[in-house]
């Protein structure tokens, strides 16, 4: 704690000084904790309107359980002209900490050029091929019971496969664990991947899972979406809780039946979602869609 508090004070001295003369009409601080603190000092010297954008998961824990740091962040929300939360479900931790600041929901954004669907559906014949991508960790993103379920579903359905992408500290825990269950032929581990990569390898898989217990926006189920494939994702906040029937299943994140179940219904009514409106319902996530919200609200604080 000491060295991160040393470290926070030196960017800001550091950040002073680079732009300490340079003449700006608003000041935008990413993440409010612990980059607004700073924001909030330029803003007041400088005395031009701060605007606040916020995706940390931090909201439904962390601040709650932490007086000092509740405060601080309410202090910062109460100097912000606008706080822009990704999504609803992060807005409302965010408003039960501090309710008279001024919300704007903007969300992440997708890449529309980079994720888009393919020109031809992968062959459900051969192999059905779900994916996972994000962090490797079994507290909040839960995927040693995703490979868990999907072990349950291997025996009845033998052409199956589940590709991980990503890395963390529980990499060589879940990899074992696949072992353990016998899927070194159908579970694959490629580490870390490039986003170009990425959005290939989601061109080449019929079903995207997540089963976090908490996220904020989750860009991975809004980049699958916008490269047609369905999605199965647990209630966890974010977009998760905009998902249509024709876009994937939502499960309860501490009902591994239900993801089991989903898993099987995913393969059996495939054809019954639709790649083409699933596409439809993330062109709010492109670029153009989110700076012009941005932009919107830079001209109403000038």
């Amino acid at each position: 704690m000491p060295f991160r508090l040393f470290a926070l004070l030196i960017s800001a001295c550091w950040s002073f000084l680079v732009f300490r003369n340079r003449k700006f009409d608003v000041v935008h601080g990413q993440v409010l904790h612990p980059c607004g603190f700073i924001a909030v000092l330029f803003s007041k010297f400088k005395r031009k309107p701060l605007i606040l954008s916020e995706h940390w998961s931090g909201y439904y824990n962390v601040v709650k359980e932490k007086c000092w740091l509740r405060f601080l962040i309410r202090w910062v929300m109460r100097s912000s002209e606008c706080v822009m939360p990704v999504s609803e479900s992060l807005k409302k931790q965010m408003h039960d900490i501090e309710p008279s600041a001024n919300y704007l929901i903007v969300p992440n954004i997708v890449d529309l050029n980079k994720f888009y669907p393919a020109c031809k559906q992968p062959d459900l014949e051969k192999l059905f091929k779900f994916l996972y991508i994000g962090q490797l960790d079994v507290a909040n993103k839960q995927v040693d019971k995703i490979i868990k379920c999907f072990a349950g579903i291997v025996n009845d359905f033998q052409h199956v496969s589940l590709t991980i992408i990503g890395d963390g500290e529980d990499r060589n825990l879940l990899k074992e664990l696949a072992e353990q269950y016998g899927l070194s032929r159908n579970c694959k581990f490629l580490g870390s991947q490039l986003h170009s990569i990425i959005a290939q390898t989601m061109r080449e898989h019929h079903c995207l899972i997540l089963f976090s217990v908490v996220e904020t926006f989750s860009c991975v189920l809004a980049e699958a979406m916008a490269s047609g494939i369905p999605v199965i994702s647990s209630r966890c906040g974010g977009i998760s809780e905009e998902l249509l029937s024709e876009e994937g299943i939502v499960v309860d994140s501490a009902s591994q039946g239900q993801l089991k179940e989903a898993m099987k219904k995913m393969i059996a009514e495939y054809h019954t979602f639709k790649p083409g409106k699933v596409r439809d319902s993330v062109n709010k996530y492109s670029p153009k869609a989110v700076s012009r919200a941005v932009i919107q609200e830079y001209e109403k604080c000038i």
